[in-house]
């Protein structure tokens, strides 16, 4: 019995299916299951989009998925580290109490802006004072403004007012805005071509256009928010769940949020 790499793609000859269709099948980069099939876990994603993989990949050809999953753990995933040396004698190290290490801080700091307290007030002063001059409030306004001020006021509220609630239309093409909450996974298909395939870290955001439709596989569907066209796309799914979605003019009245 070799690898899990080498039995699942002997598996994969034998049913005599080819890398693009199991690529096809799955939305799985083709780089990412020829990865998979050479041993290269260091090349994918890691943590559960690995798993999501091995997942897809047996599900297409019809393997035990949890046989799998466990030869995975088994070959791959690190082992425990053994148990510490209990014949080393231990370290006379002197340990300072960590109220001391923040009481040390607290002094250095308070010490610091007292030094500085003139420097951090002409920084900040700005913002604090009354920058309008007093002596504008006194000034006369035209009889021709004074007439048509509140007329202005209604109308440009009016304006304001109604830019905010025109949404922007459903139709191409589509701006799709990404931001990530938890680490997740993401390959995005533009107009049936793969334009991005990464492992996002919270806190990053990302932007994806077409001109027809957008496809994405995302590993992670309670780790991200999204907008299409500038409004919310609903929920798609809960965290480590591996969601599939489609944004075109079809499936766009489906899936916005309110």
């Amino acid at each position: 019995m070799g690898t899990i790499s080498s039995e699942l793609k002997a598996h994969r000859e034998r049913r005599k299916i080819s890398l693009k269709q199991i690529s096809a099948d799955t939305r799985i980069s083709l780089r990412h299951l020829q990865s998979l099939e050479e041993g290269r876990f260091d090349d994918l994603p890691g943590g559960m989009y690995n798993r999501a993989f091995i997942r897809a990949y047996c599900e297409a050809l019809g393997i035990d998925q949890a046989k799998m999953l466990r030869r995975y753990e088994a070959e791959v995933l690190p082992r425990p580290a053994p148990p510490a040396d209990r014949s080393v004698p231990p370290s006379h190290s002197v340990k300072i109490h960590p109220v001391i290490i923040w009481s040390l801080v607290f002094i250095i700091s308070a010490t610091g802006i007292f030094l500085k307290r003139k420097l951090i007030a002409d920084i900040f002063s700005p913002y604090f004072s009354n920058t309008n001059d007093s002596r504008s409030n006194n000034l006369p306004i035209p009889s021709d403004l004074k007439e048509n001020s509140s007329g202005i006021a209604v109308e440009t509220a009016h304006a304001l007012q109604s830019s905010v609630n025109t949404p922007m239309p459903l139709t191409p093409p589509f701006s799709l805005e990404v931001a990530v909450k938890e680490e997740c996974w993401i390959e995005v298909t533009q107009d049936d071509r793969i334009v991005f395939s990464k492992l996002l870290a919270p806190g990053e955001t990302q932007t994806f256009t077409a001109n027809r439709e957008l496809k994405l596989v995302v590993g992670n569907a309670g780790g991200i928010d999204m907008k299409i066209n500038g409004r919310s796309v609903k929920p798609l799914g809960k965290t480590g769940e591996v969601v599939r979605p489609v944004f075109n003019e079809t499936t766009l009245q489906d899936i916005i949020g309110n």
